[in-house]
């Protein structure tokens, strides 16, 4: 009898405990704020313009 409790108990918080993760992700979708995507472009294109800036003319010379 203490066996088959077990059993259930677990298989019953495993549903649980998924359903929750899923509801978490679906609810963490709508809450997060999205307004600021257009600041976040405009920095990526910031960081890669000033990366172009800092790309080697020529190899460096190898000595060993």
């Amino acid at each position: 009898m203490g066996v088959k409790k077990t059993s259930d108990f677990l298989e019953h918080s495993t549903w649980v405990l998924a359903l929750a993760l899923v509801a978490l992700t679906l609810v963490s979708n709508f809450a997060i704020d999205r307004s600021d995507i257009e600041t976040q472009s405009n920095i990526i294109e910031q960081v890669e313009d000033s990366a172009e800036d800092f790309v080697p003319t020529e190899s460096p010379e190898v000595t060993e």
